[in-house]
């Protein structure tokens, strides 16, 4: 898949994750909140930044499994970098809040294993659905 197909597929992903994750969020600990439409902005940002921190996996060759990990770590943690970086950046929390910044390191880490999750597994449905064509169009030639 295209990096650019693969970083709006993260676009969406994390937008809806920062969607459910603000809501549970405001949910749990700010009932009385009252937000603006700059709120949906922040999010939507937060999400594209998310989105292009997908380039650390662009690669004219193909890795090996320990430079995927590795890459893995470093998206870990720029993706961090971002979501803390914009709440603070939005005021969101503050630095000395430690309860909510252990919460939205929660909800950051829970949101971002799902999502790795979910794109790996698409992945290995797409790839196996490609092997499977590539048998069958493999298996034809041999007829022939």
């Amino acid at each position: 898949m295209s990096t650019i197909k693969s970083m709006f597929r993260v676009f969406i992903y994390v937008l809806a994750g920062n969607a459910i994750g603000a809501a549970l969020y405001l949910t749990l600990f700010a009932r009385d909140a009252r937000l603006d439409y700059m709120f949906l902005w922040q999010i939507i940002a937060i999400a594209a930044a998310c989105a292009f921190t997908k380039v650390i996996f662009w690669s004219r060759k193909e890795l090996s499994k320990e430079q995927i990990k590795v890459r893995y770590v470093l998206h870990f943690l720029c993706d961090g970098l971002v979501v803390f970086g914009g709440a603070f950046l939005f005021h969101w929390i503050e630095p000395d809040q430690v309860k909510y910044v252990i919460l939205i390191g929660i909800f950051f880490t829970v949101t971002y294993i799902y999502i790795t999750k979910a794109m790996i597994e698409s992945d290995k449905r797409v790839a196996n659905a490609l092997n499977k064509k590539l048998r069958k169009y493999n298996a034809g030639e041999d007829d022939v």
